[in-house]
């Protein structure tokens, strides 16, 4: 199921960055959908419908709801994904796939390349998990067709609503472009959240409260599992923020191997996975704000949407057509999909 959102005006989605008017004086905001922006709104509408009745669904105070999502991402018509990061830009400024050796990648022959990106549309980054040539040229959707960054100026306001001497500040927002939404993937007691919010409506997204118009849809994720021999080699697309955390010396710290949440989610030996080569989207900061204790939550740190992992697996296994890996899976983040068996 999902629930479209489309924006009245511009959007500020919660950055990892602290701000505060007058003290930074930047906000800037992310741009992907965090998954708790897009859990916090339907929260705080369930909240002002009725907080007893569906105290269940929102659980007031815990990080993750009683219901859960499977992931936010960009609409036109379809949902937008971040391009692959080893989809790169070659010497002659096309979109390639990089190339993979024992030793080295490559695009086009050369060792010369720079990452790229814009999106890619739910049909062809099915082709393109499936094995099939693309051209990647055409397939892309640049940013500047999906959303532009907007400054707007703001003054800082007290419990009373008055103004603060001294607290101006300003914010980076979101402008999507025209036809451009929020879908968000709902999974378990989806039809429960349709009922208790009706099929259609206002919610407020991000920072500010900002407001976007809410209408529900029967959809299905048109995905396939895998069954992969002993030591296939498989692409794994990260297609939300995935969070992997470690400790080292009492310090959370951020991760990349995904190797441990494999195992545990395909239920196999972790020793048997080893992971071939990593492209990385970059280590983001996500936080939000805590509604019931009035203050921020716990930065986490996750893997960027987009990152590929080429992993190769040491015994037989059947890859279903989606994984929820690391942290927070019911608030949507670590939705990794899976690609076709790449030959080694």
């Amino acid at each position: 199921m999902r629930l479209l959102m489309l924006p009245n005006d511009v959007l500020f989605l919660n950055s990892g960055r602290e701000f505060t008017a007058g003290e930074t004086h930047l906000g800037v905001t992310q741009s992907f959908v965090p998954p708790h922006t897009a859990a916090g709104a339907i929260r705080s509408a369930l909240y002002l419908k009725n907080s007893t009745s569906y105290d269940y669904l929102i659980r007031a105070g815990e990080e993750e709801p009683g219901f859960e999502m499977l992931g936010a991402f960009f609409w036109k018509g379809v949902e937008l994904f971040p391009l692959p990061a080893d989809i790169v830009e070659d010497e002659d400024g096309r979109l390639v796939q990089a190339s993979l050796s024992d030793d080295v990648v490559t695009a086009s022959g050369s060792v010369h390349f720079k990452p790229a990106t814009g999106f890619l549309g739910m049909g062809n980054l099915r082709d393109y998990l499936s094995g099939k040539s693309i051209n990647f040229g055409k397939a892309l959707v640049p940013v500047e067709e999906v959303y532009t960054l907007e400054d707007r100026v703001g003054i800082g306001l007290d419990e009373k609503k008055t103004t603060v001497e001294g607290m101006l500040y300003r914010t980076r927002n979101l402008r999507l472009k025209e036809g451009v939404g929020v879908s968000v993937w709902l999974g378990e007691r989806g039809e429960e959240l349709r009922k208790a919010l009706g099929e259609g409506g206002l919610l407020q997204l991000g920072g500010e409260g900002r407001f976007v118009r809410y209408s529900f849809e029967d959809s299905s994720v048109e995905l396939s599992h895998i069954e992969a021999p002993e030591g296939t080699l498989l692409r794994l697309y990260v297609a939300t923020p995935l969070i992997l955390p470690a400790r080292k010396n009492g310090r959370l710290y951020s991760t990349w191997d995904i190797r441990g949440e494999l195992a545990r989610a395909l239920g196999i030996d972790g020793g048997s996975i080893k992971v071939r080569w990593f492209f990385s989207g970059g280590i983001l900061p996500l936080t939000g704000w805590d509604m019931a204790r009035k203050h921020p939550k716990t930065v986490h740190y996750a893997v960027a949407p987009g990152s590929v992992y080429y992993v190769e697996i040491d015994e037989p296994v059947s890859i279903p057509s989606y994984l929820k890996l690391g942290e927070l899976r019911r608030l949507g983040y670590g939705l990794v999909l899976p690609g076709k068996t790449v030959e080694g």
